[in-house]
């Protein structure tokens, strides 16, 4: 299989009709569409790291979740990390394709991992008017306190901690949403959740959701989205069998 035909097996599979207006996704960079893919490395952020660990490894596509690319370049130097990276790219023979927003909505990639990871049954996707099935909303196996749903998510991410805007009430019914989710606390008080568990939703917006009556946990962009990792890795083993594929999973911001 080459380049071009894994990517549009991948178009495919994560359909674009999914990706948000404003979201940039896809194939970020692709020095020859005609190479034949043997090893594809799957991660959240196209790092300096990264992009040393697929050239030390000889994979041929790294394929992430977060765009390399999200603003227009109006120049190629090595002055600005992004324009960097995509030299770097170039010079090792390494494409790159990104599913972002689309990656969040589809059944079984970042929302329902999440899901999956706290245990929620009988979800259901929710999300706002451009984003309909952004997130997921379930019940939990019986009612919870606050305390004991930001220490169950702490413990099922891996996260080294978690913030909790507690509104006080017995939690049944929890949305998720993986990275920023502070613009989707409306939607999820619309779905009827007691709780809202993504990865950040800003100080304000928080103490707002908690004194109307929603809980907000805060587990941090990347633990709530790492898991979906694998699923990601399935997705391309499903689009191209024959390859070998390998997964960095590395937080570029630490907790200390």
């Amino acid at each position: 299989m080459t380049v071009r035909e894994l990517i549009d097996s991948l178009e495919r599979a994560i359909p674009r009709s999914l990706s948000c207006e404003w979201d940039n996704d896809g194939a970020m960079c692709v020095p020859d569409p005609d190479k034949n893919v043997g090893c594809v490395l799957v991660t959240l952020d196209v790092t300096e790291d990264v992009i040393e660990h697929a050239r030390t490894g000889e994979y041929d596509v790294i394929v992430s979740h977060h765009p390399l690319v999200f603003k227009g370049q109006k120049s190629l130097t090595t002055e600005q990390n992004v324009q960097r990276k995509l030299i770097a790219l170039v010079k090792a023979g390494i494409a790159c394709a990104s599913y972002h927003t689309r990656f969040d909505s589809i059944d079984g990639g970042v929302s329902d991992a999440l899901a999956d990871a706290i245990g929620l049954a009988d979800r259901i996707p929710f999300g706002d008017a451009e984003a309909p099935a952004a997130g997921r909303v379930g019940e939990l196996p019986k009612a919870i306190n606050a305390e004991e749903l930001a220490a169950a998510v702490r413990d099922a991410l891996s996260a080294p901690a978690v913030n909790v805007a507690d509104a006080g009430r017995q939690i049944r019914r929890v949305a998720v949403v993986g990275g920023e989710g502070g613009d989707f606390i409306g939607a999820a008080v619309k779905a009827g959740a007691d709780a809202l568990v993504t990865g950040r939703a800003g100080y304000h917006n928080a103490i707002d959701a908690a004194e109307n009556g929603l809980t907000v946990i805060e587990a941090g962009h990347y633990h709530t989205e790492a898991r979906s990792l694998r699923a990601l890795e399935r997705v391309v083993k499903k689009c191209a069998p024959q390859i070998e594929t390998g997964i960095y999973a590395n937080p570029p911001i630490k907790t200390i």
